[in-house]
């Protein structure tokens, strides 16, 4: 055999080689960006859910009443919270000043219902009045929080 009719296989054997190189690359990067793609679109998926039904609870702080008896100077506090929601609240609890409120917690709210709920009870007027708290209501789809400064109410 003549040395000059063994030279041209080899260039074709480089090009074929070059060829299955690319397209095993191209193959690798599909294969990455296709489970990468899946993974972002999941994570979008359960946010967007998560946000959602955040919006179909919407609790809102109404207002207060606050009462003290001229005898006693006992101060009694009923903070009212409503669900303007289209779902129902689940595992509502109440806390004022930064406080969860004993027996305002573990309850559900019904879309459309104005609740209330016994704040303080027995305290002296002087450790309530005149004093800026904030009051929030909050669930496991959202909350929604109020400042008040409480005002004495003459009975």
């Amino acid at each position: 055999m003549h040395p000059l009719n063994t030279k041209g296989i080899t260039p074709i054997i480089a090009v074929i080689l070059l060829l299955m190189m690319t397209i095993a690359i191209a193959g690798l990067a599909y294969t990455w960006l296709q489970r990468t793609q899946v993974a972002i679109q999941s994570g979008v998926e359960n946010t967007t859910t998560t946000l959602l039904g955040g919006l179909k609870v919407n609790l809102k702080v109404e207002g207060y009443n606050t009462t003290c008896t001229a005898a006693s100077s006992v101060v009694s506090v009923r903070v009212y919270g409503r669900n303007a929601g289209t779902e129902p609240a689940k595992n509502l609890q109440l806390y004022v000043a930064d406080g969860l409120l004993s027996g305002a917690s573990n309850t559900t709210l019904n879309p459309g219902v104005t609740t209330s709920w016994l704040a303080a009870s027995g305290e002296a007027c002087s450790t309530w009045i005149n004093k800026t708290r904030v009051v929030k209501i909050s669930s496991d789809e959202t909350s929604a929080e109020k400042s008040f400064s409480f005002l004495k109410i003459a009975t």
